[in-house]
């Protein structure tokens, strides 16, 4: 099993949508796959669910299974959806052991083939206990003086509290292409201030479209036909250069 974490400090920046599009493209191309939400707001547990999983959120969940050591005893399956749901108890889990989701990973190594985790927009122990469970880490950002900030803050802490610093890629998201080559304007300001500080920036980025949300909201599938065509590229592009998957699939 390979483990992906989308993690940011700052809000608003895509990670649960890239997160879903990321783990749908995966479970379309054949692999099984397990969603983590450790973000109360649970927009990845709302997109996994359906109502008649609602009763089991209280008994199964995240924050069970780091109080009770029982990873695996917490999934719920909603079709090919497999996911272990947020809770609200997160929040009097802050002073969790660094190290207590790693030690739970043995229990479901060889039941799926990758876990994807989203975290909330912060920085804590529950943030700690992902990236250190993980095999790769992604932080989606926008071209702001505020993500620039905000990725600085996240590269000292990784460096100075985990071993995983060479595990951790930026991506672009939200992304415009510039329309000028001027090294001046706006935008490429931006892009020249974030890749000349940091060198662990993705080639892949995800386009600005409207195609996310709907995917997200009303689960439309996302295809290689026009116009999706570019976010299609996209997440394949992402499959390809984080895991080396280059399979073709019509849609996901």
């Amino acid at each position: 099993m390979k483990a992906i974490t989308f993690s940011a400090i700052k809000g608003g920046v895509g990670k649960t949508s890239i997160a879903i599009l990321f783990g749908r493209y995966l479970i379309a191309s054949g692999f099984k796959v397990l969603f983590i939400d450790m973000d109360i707001q649970n927009s990845l547990s709302f997109y996994c669910s359906s109502e008649e999983n609602d009763v089991k959120y209280e008994t199964y969940n995240i924050a069970n299974a780091l109080m009770n050591g029982k990873l695996k005893e917490n999934i719920i399956t909603n079709n090919e959806l497999n996911f272990i749901s947020s809770s609200l108890n997160l929040t009097k889990l802050r002073g969790l052991g660094e190290k207590t989701l790693l030690n739970m990973r043995p229990q479901i190594e060889n039941d799926f083939d990758y876990c994807i985790i989203d975290t909330p927009p912060t920085y804590d122990s529950l943030v700690l206990n992902a990236i250190n469970f993980s095999d790769i880490i992604v932080t989606p950002i926008s071209l702001s003086l505020f993500d620039f900030k905000s990725l600085n803050f996240l590269k000292a802490e990784i460096e100075t509290e985990t071993t995983k610093i060479n595990n951790w890629k930026i991506l672009f998201n939200k992304y415009k292409e510039s329309r000028s080559d001027n090294p001046d304007t706006e935008l490429n300001q931006y892009k020249n201030l974030f890749t000349d500080n940091f060198n662990n920036i993705l080639n892949t980025k995800i386009i600005d479209t409207a195609h996310i949300q709907k995917a997200i909201d009303f689960k439309v599938k996302i295809t290689e036909k026009e116009p999706k065509t570019k976010l299609y590229n996209s997440i394949l592009g992402l499959a390809n250069e984080l895991l080396n998957i280059k399979n073709n699939v019509k849609e996901f």
